[in-house]
């Protein structure tokens, strides 16, 4: 017998079939990572510090045009 006959079969899903919405998280849970966020800050500031104010600029306005993209996909499908 090879690995695929042995191996246990998924249900198989039927092209109406609407996969379950994750569940918000609940109030008062964290969500993200410090770490990663906390590393972020850090390769930021040394940007800053290594390239000065011009880099800064630049990586500010990358971000605004990260965050006017996904604003218009959430104001897309609200």
């Amino acid at each position: 017998m090879t690995d695929l006959e042995t191996r246990p079969r998924r249900p198989r899903r039927h092209r109406g079939d609407v996969p379950e919405p994750s569940r918000p998280p609940a109030a008062g849970q964290r969500v993200g990572n410090p770490i990663g966020v906390a590393v972020l800050a850090g390769l930021i500031v040394l940007a800053g510090v290594g390239g000065g104010w011009p880099l800064l600029v630049v990586i500010a306005a990358i971000l605004v045009m990260i965050f006017l993209h996904e604003l218009g996909h959430y104001l897309t499908a609200k």
